[in-house]
C-alpha cells in the first residue's frame, strides 16, 4: 500500500507524531 495509506493506518492503530 502507498506510504500515505500506510501512514493513515499506522496513525489509526498507533498515534505516531513524527
Amino acid at each position: 500500500m502507498p506510504l500515505i495509506e500506510n501512514r493513515v493506518v499506522s496513525c489509526k492503530i498507533l498515534p505516531d507524531k513524527t
